[in-house]
């Protein structure tokens, strides 16, 4: 901004300033070209001026030279502006601060980046870049279903993206919890605005003395008690044990809200009850017991819940006793109970009730059902506090569920809908015009997730390796892709290892006569040719993903910055074995995320991965 006037611009009057400006002006349209030669009147005298020096048509001399080298400087000064301010060898080069990352990373902090990045967003404290106004382009590919355990088998195979000059690979958790996992999509591509921020903010008020709907306008009504497997009649005529808060001996409620969250084990007859926390409207810890379940217990679930076989060892209340507490003491039938995922809790308790209010269902998810935001999510967007650390801590989960449903009820039924989240893509628009960005995908995921002016279609990944390396050219400063064909292969494999199964069932019949060594033999045999078929089909489609970010990366202009995101890791061969295998009458019953083995795989998909570099000069 000073480089033509310096410093004097600061302090200069403004109307001197503009004199200055005008006077500066004239005298450099009046100066002529150094090479011009004037036509010398023979009536001027002769002079023995320097070459610095020449003539007009009315034989009067100008100085010039000096003028235009300073003209020239000031020039060289604008269009190296940057040289002049990082230096001549200056590149954009990043920090990682350790520190900050003893835990994995959430998409969040990633979004958070590419606003930093951007220059629409605060510095993140994980990671320190130099020279950041280097940096003009930012592009961002996911790779759908590679985790870090398929990364870390098969990363010889990727050389450039392990390999990449100055990369850096970092662990990054999607978004979901211990039974659920989330849309990384979303995630990354939707944001609250900070007009939004500032009124959420204003809003955290658990009165609802002078709220606009009454507290049964949110209830769960039974379609939802239903889509949601919550306990009912039909689940206690299969499954031993359950009771109804009908029976209850209170002649009318003591609480007119109660949050309960609950701790479970995993015996040899499945999730059993561990520890049940009963928390009222003023956050007050009514009831909190651990429980000795009937069962032999097979794993404690301390990482999660805390409970130990020390804790567990002495305690001689059993399930009956909380059920005969509970119904005797503070749950009435007209009681709201009010918990994230309730259906949970109520199924470990063995208790059927129909006054609920579910927080997971309350604040909806932006893509819809069966989608469910995770409490520690709401927790930090709505309560601006931080929770489930590390052991989850029951008394804090039913405090957390009962704020969220407070303040929900005081706020009315809009507050927290989707209409709070807005779209990477408009926020950059609003907050800097002069930012262009596109996402680059399938059809119908951009109909989900990317407003219209910034679709980019594409059928295949071949598609997107060359619009995303012509969007880069065209200068376009924010570029999303997703890559598509390694989450196909792990749903084609996950088919065709169903189809195995049946066929290896049926042959097994057929074959009850043949000799049962040669068999086996045979199976072995079979089943070594298929799974190196599989390796080499998954090496190769790996190998052809890091071959188009190497494409990309080639086409890139010098200071790009490339982030790649794995998204989240496949579940598509345990969903599909559990749609298979489990009857519709079990899916009614019991809730699908009470499954170890789902559990298992889960975690194992929300493990996945960052890669962060800068395209260098060649």
């Amino acid at each position: 901004i000073n480089a033509e006037y310096g410093e004097e611009k600061i302090i200069m009057p403004f109307k001197k300033h503009q004199q200055k400006k005008k006077k500066e002006e004239k005298i450099e349209s009046s100066i002529e070209p150094l090479g011009f030669i004037p036509n010398y009147s023979t009536s001027t005298s002769t002079s023995t001026s320097t070459s610095t020096s020449a003539s007009n048509s009315n034989g009067e001399w100008k100085v010039i030279s000096k003028r235009k080298r300073k003209l020239k400087k000031e020039k060289e000064k604008d269009t190296n502006i940057y040289s002049n301010v990082f230096g001549q060898n200056a590149k954009p080069e990043f920090e990682l601060k350790t520190k900050f990352l003893q835990q994995p990373l959430q998409l969040t902090d990633i979004q958070d980046l590419i606003f930093w990045l951007l220059n629409i967003g605060v510095s993140t404290k994980w990671i320190f870049i130099k020279n950041k106004a280097l940096i003009k382009n930012v592009v961002v590919l996911m790779t759908t279903s590679l985790d870090l355990e398929t990364y870390q088998q098969y990363n010889s195979v990727m050389p450039i993206l392990s390999n990449s000059v100055g990369a850096a690979i970092l662990a990054v958790k999607a978004p979901g919890n211990q039974v659920k996992i989330y849309s990384p999509l979303l995630t990354l591509l939707t944001r609250q605005s900070q007009e939004t921020k500032n009124k959420l903010k204003s809003k955290i008020d658990f009165s609802i003395e002078k709220a606009p709907n009454p507290p049964s306008d949110y209830l769960l009504n039974s379609s939802q008690l239903l889509e949601n497997n919550y306990p009912n009649k039909n689940t206690a005529n299969i499954i031993t044990g359950f009771v109804s808060t009908e029976i209850s001996t209170l002649d009318k409620p003591i609480y007119s809200f109660l949050a309960i969250d609950c701790e479970m084990c995993l015996s040899e007859q499945g999730s059993e009850l561990t520890r049940v926390t009963v928390v009222n409207q003023e956050f007050k810890v009514l009831y909190d017991q651990l429980v000795k379940p009937k069962n032999p217990i097979i794993d404690y679930k301390t990482k999660w819940s805390g409970i130990t076989k020390e804790k567990l060892d002495p305690i001689t209340t059993t399930l009956e006793d909380v059920q005969k507490f509970l119904l005797e003491n503070l749950i009435h039938p007209n009681t709201i109970l009010v918990g994230h995922s309730l259906e949970n809790d109520l199924f470990a308790l063995k208790i059927l009730h129909d006054k609920i209010i579910d927080t997971s269902i309350l604040f909806e998810h932006p893509r819809g059902p069966p989608s469910k935001l995770a409490l520690k999510t709401l927790a930090q967007k709505f309560l601006e506090k931080t929770i489930q650390t590390g052991e989850h801590d029951s008394a804090q989960d039913a405090i957390t569920a009962m704020q969220l449903c407070l303040l929900k009820i005081a706020n009315g039924v809009n507050f927290g809908k989707l209409e709070n989240q807005s779209s990477i893509f408009h926020l950059f628009a609003r907050e800097n015009k002069n930012i262009s960005s596109v996402m680059i995908d399938r059809p119908g995921v951009l109909h989900f997730y990317c407003p219209e002016p910034y679709r980019v279609p594409c059928e295949t990944d071949e598609n997107v390796t060359n619009h995303v390396a012509r969007y880069i050219n065209q200068g376009t400063q924010f570029i999303f892709a997703q890559y598509h064909n390694l989450s196909y292969y792990f749903s084609k494999v996950a088919e065709e290892k169903i189809n195995e199964k049946k066929t290896s069932i049926i042959d097994k019949v057929k074959s009850e006569t043949t000799n049962e060594t040669t068999n086996e033999t045979t199976n072995e045999a079979t089943n070594e040719t298929t799974n190196e078929t599989t390796n080499v089909s998954l090496s190769e489609i790996l190998a052809k993903l890091d071959s188009a970010i190497g494409q990309i990366y080639q086409s890139s202009p010098e200071n790009t910055f490339f982030i790649v995101l794995s998204g989240q890791g496949s579940l598509n061969s345990f969903l599909r074995q559990h749609r298979r295998s489990t009857s519709q009458e079990e899916k009614t019953i019991l809730p699908f995320d009470s499954s170890e083995e789902y559990r298992a795989a889960l975690a194992k998909a929300r493990n996945t991965l960052a890669f962060l570099f800068i395209k260098r000069k060649v």
